[in-house]
């Protein structure tokens, strides 16, 4: 079993597609717009927390689908890169047109106990591969079912490989609120960034 550690992030990072009703904004003044997007980020901190634990999951790096994996990262670049390519993914796949897109930070303290996956990712491919999640979900599972509050382990999205971790007891988190927003462009197969 990997080492269990104490992780406390103060200002973790979690990035999220920002819920914004498209049609109306591109009708919008841009002083329309800015207080629109204002609004709906209010409480866009709290609403995403509670919904990753509380409504169904989906399979990811570290969850099969069976229980909730929040993830966050030390950095927000880091968050940012993580985003940018699981969202990319879907909306090539998906062949979705140009459009603006944000992408919106959050901030959430973090004081869990998790399993430090560092090592063990660096040592086994099977941790690291690009698409299939199959070992990783297996770990985490066997981390969650032996009492751990997450797993924590290098980026694979950022090229710098700041820390993540994947937090499975929304006890653990605390103070989400909203931080900043990134603009950003897709032009139809990749983002380019307008901030």
């Amino acid at each position: 079993m990997p080492p269990r550690v104490r992780l406390r992030w103060k200002r973790a990072f979690h990035a999220m597609t920002a819920p914004r009703p498209n049609v109306v904004l591109a009708l919008a003044s841009p002083d329309e717009r800015a207080a629109l997007e204002a609004a709906l980020q209010r409480n866009i901190a709290a609403d995403r927390l509670a919904q990753s634990f509380s409504e169904a999951v989906y399979p990811s790096r570290y969850t099969d689908g069976t229980f909730p994996a929040f993830y966050v990262a030390e950095e927000a670049a880091t968050a940012i890169a993580e985003k940018m390519h699981h969202t990319a993914n879907w909306l090539a796949k998906h062949r979705i047109a140009a459009h603006p897109h944000t992408v919106v930070l959050v901030h959430v303290d973090v004081d869990a106990m998790v399993d430090d996956l560092r090592a063990m990712v660096a040592a086994r491919p099977a941790l690291r591969h690009a698409t299939d999640y199959t070992a990783c979900q297996q770990q985490a599972r066997s981390s969650r079912t032996a009492g751990a509050h997450g797993v924590l382990y290098a980026s694979i999205r950022d090229p710098q490989g700041h820390d993540c971790a994947a937090i499975f007891d929304a006890s653990t988190l605390r103070e989400a609120q909203p931080h900043t927003a990134v603009r950003l462009e897709w032009d139809g197969t990749a983002f380019i960034d307008v901030s």
